[in-house]
């Protein structure tokens, strides 16, 4: 069966070079190490932690500006904050190519992490143009406009957290290269985008320690990730841009009804280095809680702005349900993704852990849902352009209509008019995503592509009733096969054989329902916009976001 774990138009076909036989004890040591700097960093080897840091930092930015002098160099997170956990913070380096040269400074970078892998586990390298560099530190992925895009073939380093409260160059510092953009986005109804990818940023890592809890890093990225969501939770609630340092006990006052929690986290990350391994138990409560704090206040913006209601479409077990989320519906892909709720520990670690390591590259994905909430928990590494679980990790009611509908049993989503979720917008970019697909795809491996063409006719078929004023979405490939006629019937069928024989597929086999998905009215014109129709508005929206 095909491995769906990247788009197809991205995924990567070039193969890990054999790890040398020094690598395996090169990297037990860097992990030794690692363990002394954490249980050390805070005591009188602090100051030598600091200086190799300051070396690390010193020689890869030298580096950067050898290969790429033009570039304009970041460093980001605690480096850039100036509250590092040494031995723990990678060093997150950002380099801003002239437009036209990012392709070739990514090479280089990927030809390094080749040659010597355990660089990956110090540095990280990100690499932008600078117009790709605007339009991300100015907007949310999922508000991207629908055209021209840099798509992810392009974008493999996109930030997938939040704005760290407001914007994502608040805990950026530059070290290099000319000054470019300054300040934060100046568009505040972003506001809650930004929020919700920093919930989503936070889940993604706090599977992956539910699934391996024994980690010397476990307790300081899960105990820092809880502070990082009660921060945005306090932006959002309350305008309150509070510090790093002052965030737990700002939040104990805030919120007397949860100061014992509070005040655990608080006395974790005192003694994180003499108690590298906390119980998580505690910590992902307090996760949890933020979490349901920030989806409630998106929740309630999204009933003042109003609702698209879309007709889902098809037939489907109420056991295991189709997975149409913003990622499903908007980049190229699987078509038929699905999900099946295993429980309602939401916070439970055994369970995140079990559901996280259970999960594998093909559907249905272990899930867990409740109060609000909707976790897709893995365990699998980042994979190029992203991660699993990027754009996926935790749902809402308002970030995932259609699958809190399935779950409640209804056949109709409403999706909120809030920036990056409305439908209208949503439709637009997937047709733009998959117009870009067409001509970029052209060596997939053909069951791959049969199937990402059902996908490109599903995002299709949802801008033309969008812009007919009837919004539907075909949840099931037989429903999209009805609405295409006799080739996409066919096209279903080989489908289906494939996939369960594993016999090849022929070109000439999907050809004629590759012209019919062209043919349709939405990739004859790929750069128009999907209308939100006001006769489908439940409420009239109102303004109404937090001010930067």
């Amino acid at each position: 069966m095909a491995d769906w774990s990247d788009p197809p138009a991205t995924r990567r076909t070039e193969r890990r070079p054999e790890a040398s036989w020094l690598e395996g004890p090169l990297r037990a040591g860097l992990k030794q190490v690692r363990r002394v700097m954490i249980r050390t960093g805070a005591g009188p080897l602090r100051r030598l932690w600091a200086l190799v840091y300051r070396l690390i930092i010193a020689g890869s930015v030298a580096w950067l500006r050898r290969i790429s002098p033009d570039s304009t160099i970041y460093i980001r997170g605690g480096f850039a904050r100036g509250d590092a956990a040494y031995g723990l913070s990678d060093v997150d380096l950002v380099a801003v190519a002239v437009d036209g040269r990012e392709a070739d400074l990514r090479d280089r970078i990927r030809n390094l992490y080749s040659r010597l892998p355990l660089t990956k586990d110090i540095v990280e390298f990100c690499v932008y143009s600078r117009s790709g560099y605007r339009r991300a530190t100015t907007a949310p992925f999922l508000a991207w406009p629908a055209g021209p895009p840099e798509h992810l073939a392009s974008a493999a380093s996109l930030p997938t957290g939040g704005p760290r409260v407001v914007g994502p160059l608040r805990d950026w510092r530059r070290l290099a290269g000319p000054k470019l953009l300054s300040g934060r986005p100046s568009d505040c109804s972003y506001a809650s985008l930004w929020g919700w990818m920093e919930v989503q940023f936070v889940w993604k890592h706090a599977f992956r320690l539910c699934a391996e809890p024994t980690g010397v890093h476990v307790g300081r990225n899960l105990v820092k990730s809880a502070t990082d969501l009660a921060r945005v939770l306090l932006w959002l609630e309350h305008g309150e841009v509070v510090d790093m340092g002052s965030v737990l006990s700002r939040f104990r006052a805030v919120y007397p009804e949860e100061a014992e929690l509070a005040e655990t986290i608080s006395r974790l990350q005192k003694s994180l280095h003499l108690q590298p391994a906390p119980p998580l138990s505690e910590v992902l409560a307090f996760v949890v809680r933020c979490s349901r704090g920030i989806a409630d206040r998106i929740d309630r913006e999204a009933e003042r702005a109003g609702a698209v209601r879309v007709r889902l479409r098809g037939n489907w077990s109420p056991e295991t349900l189709p997975l149409l989320d913003w990622r499903a519906r908007t980049l190229p892909g699987p078509p038929e993704e699905s999900f099946i709720v295993m429980g309602h520990g939401i916070s439970d670690v055994s369970a995140i852990g079990a559901a996280a390591r259970l999960e594998s590259s093909r559907s249905p994905y272990p899930a867990l849902a409740s109060d609000g909430l909707l976790l897709l928990p893995t365990n699998r590494r980042a994979v190029q352009p992203h991660s699993p679980a990027a754009f996926r990790a935790a749902q809402s009611a308002a970030t995932d209509p259609v699958s809190f509908a399935l779950l409640a049993g209804h056949r109709v989503a409403r999706f909120p008019e809030l920036p990056g979720w409305a439908i209208g917008h949503a439709a637009s970019r997937s047709v733009a995503e998959f117009a870009h697909w067409f001509e970029t795809a052209h060596t997939n491996e053909p069951l791959l592509r049969l199937g990402v063409l059902f996908s490109a006719a599903r995002a299709a078929l949802l801008w033309e009733s969008l812009e007919a004023g009837a919004p539907e979405l075909a949840v099931t490939l037989e429903a999209i096969a009805e609405s295409l006629g006799p080739s996409a019937q066919t096209a279903l069928e080989i489908y289906r054989d494939r996939r369960i024989t594993g016999s090849n597929l022929q070109g000439k086999d999907l050809r004629s329902f590759e012209r019919a998905v062209r043919s349709l009215r939405a990739y004859r014109r790929p750069s128009a916009s999907a209308s939100n129709p006001s006769s489908t508005l439940e409420t009239q929206p109102t303004a109404g976001s937090v001010s930067w």
